[in-house]
């Protein structure tokens, strides 16, 4: 009998805690006059198609599109079409795991237009949670919101609270951050909205 199935990760030897990295994308980041119908990433690791499903924003959004992954590849396949004139910004965060349940270390920001130039605004972000966020080690996340569909543009992320910068693409006039922190409790995970405000 002859039978295929996913990937899985290899049994024995020593635990791999090695998160993995994106090594290259194709076509390449920032491109102008995208054409293309999908977008390919390469990772140090192979990557569990599912957790890269739930890690990936699209903003603005492409509903219909397909998520393959391969060994060390994963392929979005965008299957509609584009917009024109139109910057399209895909963030992969720290959902994204590999077989072995290791995360990326940090979200990863691809941006296509499929215009001649691409248009971005920066916004500095100084994250200082509320009284409401317990104090524990965990990742804390920063989610962006288009407040006129309340669709999320991206999500970001940062190891510990200080002051950085995002890039957002397409320019969103108005903006909701929302601070959350991961906490890992008994092998299970939580979520808590530490704080949210207009910009």
């Amino acid at each position: 009998m002859i039978s295929c199935g996913k990937d899985k990760p290899p049994t024995g030897g020593p635990k791999d805690n090695t998160p993995p990295e994106i090594l290259d994308v194709e076509p390449g980041n920032g491109l102008t006059n995208f054409h293309d119908d999908e977008v390919v990433f390469t990772f140090t690791e192979t990557i569990d198609e599912r957790s890269f499903e739930d890690a990936l924003t699209i903003y603005p959004p492409i509903m219909k599109k397909r998520v393959a992954a391969g060994k060390q590849t994963v392929t979005v396949q965008l299957k509609e079409e584009l917009k024109p004139d139109q910057t399209y910004l895909l963030t992969i965060d720290s959902r994204c795991k590999d077989l072995r349940d290791n995360s990326l270390k940090r979200s990863y920001s691809y941006v296509f237009s499929t215009s001649d130039s691409i248009i971005s605004n920066r916004l500095n972000v100084n994250l200082e949670l509320d009284k409401r966020a317990p104090e524990r080690n965990g990742i804390y996340y920063v989610e962006i919101f288009n407040t006129e569909d309340t669709l999320l543009v991206t999500s970001q992320n940062a190891e510990e609270l200080r002051t950085f910068f995002l890039r957002i693409f397409p320019p969103i006039k108005f903006l909701c951050l929302d601070f959350w922190m991961k906490i890992e409790t008994w092998g299970s995970t939580s979520h808590e909205s530490c704080f949210r405000r207009k910009i």
